[in-house]
């Protein structure tokens, strides 16, 4: 039920060239934060009761934290993005306060769920990563990497 567009070899591309999401870092993430502290990947679940085609958040069963997506024409199928695009990413914890938060982004429903779905929550920030990012750390010690492009790390 995925979609994306087949190029000229017959393979699927799941990457979106030279996107320029502006990443920002919060200090409730904490010193030398992973993402793994704060989320499981089999155990986040869309929240049905609260998606629309412009937000669907994910919320970890365990530690109740919350991946919100927000962007155009979203939907799902169980507990995949399916279809629309994705331009922002908020990951915050159970009282709602934001962890980090990624806008600007223009991500395809199928490239960001086959990250999140073979990477976990690492592995879907890397995705978010791949274009020329601007990365803002808190005032905390972070650990900050960029996905390969000309990033800019502030």
């Amino acid at each position: 039920m995925h979609s994306a567009d087949a190029n000229s070899s017959g393979t699927i591309s799941l990457m979106e060239e030279n996107v320029m999401a502006t990443i920002k870092y919060y200090d409730r993430f904490g010193a030398h934060g992973r993402l793994s502290d704060f989320y499981t990947a089999e155990n986040l679940a869309i929240d049905d009761g609260t998606a629309s085609d412009h937000r669907i958040i994910y919320v970890d069963s365990d530690s109740h934290n919350k991946i919100v997506l927000t962007g155009e024409g979203l939907s799902f199928d169980g507990n995949e993005v399916v279809d629309g695009t994705i331009t922002g990413i908020k990951f915050e914890n159970s009282d709602d306060q934001q962890l980090i938060l990624l806008t600007d982004g223009d991500y395809t429903a199928a490239g960001f769920d086959h990250a999140l779905q073979t990477g976990g929550v690492q592995g879907m920030l890397e995705f978010a990563l791949k274009g020329k990012d601007t990365i803002t750390g808190s005032t905390k010690a972070d650990d900050l990497f960029g996905g390969g492009q000309a990033d800019n790390i502030i």
